[in-house]
């Protein structure tokens, strides 16, 4: 046995008797002595040094600190001896020690909140937070889903979400729900500093509204802790029902609202015993009569006016949650949610049904393959395609437009809403007012086309807009024109022209021309078929399309050439180099791209000309001259010492619209000795069910614009 140091043992020592000799050897600084213990003594030299007391097989030393020795390691200062014991916590310092702080520095406790600053009324204080993204995508194409907890009631609300960005609208739609049904209004606000939440017009939103933002400390989730463990118990319980109803992982939405539906009405160590969220929040005790396991199979009754005399009179689908008076099930025909109040349920069944995967891939071939066109306008139409293909900036920048949740149809845009039949109303009265189109009788030997209506969503100062746009089907027009192409500007000037700002330091301001093409006049009429949701016309009329409507073949050509002439006509000479830069004096230039455009100048009399010449002719949104701006997808950032360029919005697009959210970063742009090999099932030009092209076309876009890194990986 070796005792290594024993100067500042202080208690009793146990020693087994199993041998009677035992070699010990006590290390100390000032010498090393070899002893020999016997039963019951500890001698040296033939002298005693320890007694011990033999109980059993054991011995009891009692050994005493010997306090001189202590004294001699350990100094009085209690500075110096913390430092000697190695920041010891038994040798405290007198003051803060820094290495200490350093070296041990823990997180500090989190407390329950005490009794007097928990909420007193429903609304007082409400949490939020966001999970996701989850993959797959649910059956409508939701990603995310955010939820807003009413802390004195813990009722929760849900909402299901395409993109982050929806946060804003649905917290708008909770807040104008909540203070209606309750008349009284949000005090605070707790979630994290998600961009989600600290966005401009989220933070006006709630400064107009009167709530207050209690943002969680970064990294300190438990801050926001109600939220975090009930979004935690929320995700339980969604794999539950998942798993035991053993449908597609697709339908984790309608699962998500079921739990938050269960939840409500399940009793909360929180709340006061009996009581449960729902009770609290709707003041009256929840009907448990309406619940059904989720999965299950669903007996749905088909309305008498859609079924025959001999036909069945019920449709099987499967259980996926409630709705304000009924239920919502799964149709796996239709591969859709439908709301249903005359159901019967066998809650021991399941029905397997296979739910087919989105489809990320661009819809407008499909919609104009599906039109009642003539072949002979097909052929023709492919032939076009396939001769004017090409991998520029414009196509790039087209091809990443496309979004999950976006309406491909007039009628599936009228069906949903959101804000589109708004959106539609103010695409006919920008038409009405630009007086586009005559409405006269059906001309013999003419030509006639008919229209599509497109949707787009963008975000722009933190908020969603949504647009949309009545497109002539230009390719059935007869003939062949030769001009009918508009110049777009090339990135190298836009770079060009930011760089000449920042050393010069030029103002630069921003403007969007609404419904450009909208200004430009046609050559010939063309006469089109009235499109769906405008007013009803008399039979055999069609409109006289006089202006240059989106979609027409000469339609960008007629609109370069307005915005050309008017230019020229106020002093502005156009670029050899460039058409689409405009130069007038020394230190005035403008840049347009369609409708977009960009001024820079040192001269603010001069633009103030501009802008109120532009305004008298066109119909202008002036965006002002910010020092953070969007421009043809690109994040430009401008001040005095420096100039930054980022598509951190695009490339996160991109990456969600090609099923790459979650992949892993990488500090190169492609990987070292890579060798690819064609893959013979998918490398087929005909598998139109991998947008190679799109994606190659988003990558070009963006390596032209700000990532000339990934040009070697790209090309």
């Amino acid at each position: 046995m070796v005792f290594r140091s024993i100067s500042r043992m202080c208690m009793n020592v146990i020693i087994s008797h199993t041998t009677c000799c035992l070699s010990a050897r006590f290390r100390n600084k000032d010498s090393v002595s070899a002893l020999r213990m016997m039963p019951s003594k500890l001698r040296k030299n033939g002298r005693v040094l320890l007694k011990g007391t033999k109980t059993g097989n054991l011995y009891i030393l009692h050994l005493f600190r010997d306090q001189r020795r202590g004294d001699a390691c350990v100094t009085s200062d209690p500075e110096l001896r913390h430092r000697r014991m190695g920041h010891s916590s038994l040798h405290p310092p007198l003051s803060m020690c820094e290495v200490c702080q350093k070296g041990k520095q823990v997180r500090n406790d989190f407390k329950s909140l005490v009794e007097s600053k928990k909420p007193k009324r429903i609304l007082e204080c409400v949490s939020s937070d966001v999970v996701g993204p989850i993959s797959p995508p649910s059956i409508d194409g939701k990603r995310y889903l955010v939820t807003f907890i009413d802390n004195y009631s813990r009722f929760c609300v849900c909402y299901l979400l395409g993109s982050k960005d929806e946060v804003l609208s649905k917290f708008k739609l909770y807040e104008a729900m909540v203070t209606a049904k309750h008349g009284q209004k949000i005090e605070r606000l707790r979630c994290d500093r998600g961009g989600e939440y600290t966005g401009h017009n989220f933070l006006r939103f709630c400064q107009d509204k009167g709530i207050q933002i209690e943002f969680s400390a970064t990294k300190n989730p438990e801050q926001n802790g109600i939220c975090e463990k009930y979004n935690q118990h929320l995700m339980n319980m969604v794999r539950c029902l998942l798993f035991d109803s053993k449908v597609s992982k697709q339908l984790w939405g309608q699962a998500v609202l079921t739990a938050v539906f269960t939840i409500n009405r399940l009793e909360t160590s929180a709340l006061p015993k009996g009581k449960t969220p729902a009770e609290i929040w709707n003041g009256q005790k929840p009907d448990f009569g309406k619940l059904r396991v989720f999965g299950c199979k669903a007996y749905s009754l088909i309305p008498k006016e859609n079924r025959g005399k001999l036909d069945e009179k019920c449709k099987v689908m499967i259980m996926a949650g409630y709705s304000a008076n009924g239920y919502q099930l799964y149709d796996p025909d239709r591969n859709e949610i439908v709301h249903a109040r005359n159901v019967r349920f066998s809650e021991d069944e399941r029905l397997e049904a296979n739910i087919p995967t989105i489809d990320l891939s661009s819809e407008d071939d499909a919609d104009e393959n599906n039109d009642e066109d003539t072949s002979a306008n097909q052929a023709e139409l492919h032939s076009q395609r396939e001769t004017l293909e090409a991998f520029d900036a414009t196509f790039a920048l087209a091809s990443c437009s496309s979004d999950e949740d976006v309406p491909s149809t007039y009628e599936e845009a009228v069906r949903s809403d959101s804000g589109w039949r708004k959106a539609i109303q103010d695409e006919l009265s920008m038409i009405e007012k630009k007086e586009v189109w005559d409405v006269v009788p059906k001309p013999e030997n003419e030509t006639i086309i008919d229209s599509k209506w497109v949707f787009t969503k963008k975000e722009a100062d933190g908020s969603i807009v949504r647009k949309a746009r009545l497109v002539a089907r230009g390719f059935l027009q007869g003939g062949v024109e030769e001009e009918v192409y508009s110049p777009v500007a090339r990135m190298i000037t836009l770079r060009t022209l930011l760089t000449y700002a920042l050393n010069l330091e030029l103002d630069v301001h921003q403007m969007d021309v609404k419904s450009a093409f909208l200004n430009g006049k046609l050559d010939a009429p063309v006469y089109m078929i009235p499109p769906k949701g405008m007013r009803k016309i008399p039979k055999n009329f069609v409109c006289k399309i006089n202006k240059s409507l989106y979609g027409l073949k000469s339609s960008p050509r007629c609109w370069n050439v307005v915005l050309n002439n008017f230019l020229v006509k106020i002093g502005f000479e156009r670029s050899l180099v460039d058409p689409c830069l405009y130069i007038k004096g020394n230190s005035t230039y403008l840049l347009c791209w369609v409708d977009d455009l960009l001024l820079f100048s040192a001269d603010q009399v001069e633009i103030s000309n501009l802008k109120r010449a532009l305004k008298n002719e066109f119909e202008i949104k002036d965006l002002g001259n910010p020092k953070k701006f969007v421009f043809l997808g690109i994040q430009i950032e401008i001040d005095k010492d420096f100039l930054h360029l980022s598509q951190i919005g695009l490339i996160r697009k991109v990456l969600r619209e090609f099923g790459m959210s979650d992949c892993r970063g990488s500090p190169v742009p492609v990987q070292i000795k890579l060798n690819l090999k064609a893959d013979a099932d998918h490398a087929s030009p005909q598998n139109d069910s991998y947008p190679f092209r799109q994606l190659v076309g988003c990558l070009m876009y963006i390596m032209l614009s700000t990532r000339p890194d990934l040009c070697f990986s790209v090309t």
